[in-house]
């Protein structure tokens, strides 16, 4: 992770704030808000487990219900909405925002040769997301080999494949640990979703 130890950032009373930290892992950003507390034995202001780190994706989605619901949460916190009405309409408007995640993204296709002889990777630059085909690699040789048509067909249902399957990830807390047949479901549940949207792209 980026060291922004310069550049923190509270909220809330001194002794119990809240602390927004920009982070970066391996090219990829997120931002982190955790509850902090004065450690009164040290004098020092130390984090609890009280907390979420979003990515990009997930930081969006959080933000587009806020922003769109943010009248609707004002009038529940001053008791002019009751709890059912409240939860009726965020419960609507996440579906919306559920279904917008999983829409096909515009994306940047590389060919070049990747040293650890993967077949793909991916790479943040300037916050865009690039995907990146081995084409040292076995596969890449075997659609090379096909006739053009096929060849340009295999090429984006290979790249509808994986480019899916990376965006279906981002809805996954990097911090929460999923027990193996949950995180399977999640996957395949998601990851068909948002193929789909993909594939339905494919002229």
């Amino acid at each position: 992770m980026s060291d922004t130890k310069d550049k923190e950032i509270f909220l809330g009373p001194e002794n119990y704030p809240l602390k927004i930290e920009v982070k970066t892992f391996k090219g990829k950003k997120y931002i982190d808000f955790r509850k902090w507390f004065l450690d009164r034995k040290t004098n020092e202001i130390l984090p609890t487990k009280k907390g979420i780190m979003l990515s990009e994706y997930q930081f969006r989605d959080v933000s587009d219900v806020l922003v769109n619901q943010k009248k609707t949460i004002e009038g529940w916190f001053k008791e002019k909405i009751k709890d059912n009405e409240v939860a009726s309409l965020l419960s609507q408007e996440t579906s919306q925002v559920r279904k917008k995640s999983q829409e096909a993204k515009k994306y940047k296709a590389v060919l070049k040769k990747i040293d650890n002889n993967n077949f793909f990777s991916f790479e943040y630059k300037n916050n865009e997301i690039q995907f990146i085909l081995n084409n040292d690699h076995e596969l890449y040789k075997k659609m090379e080999s096909l006739d053009k048509k096929s060849k340009d067909l295999a090429y984006k249902i290979t790249e509808s494949l994986l480019i899916s399957f990376r965006q279906t990830l981002e809805i996954f807390d990097p911090e929460t640990k999923y027990k193996l047949e949950d995180l399977e479901d999640l996957l395949n549940y998601n990851w068909s979703k948002t193929l789909t949207n993909y594939l339905k792209k494919i002229k």
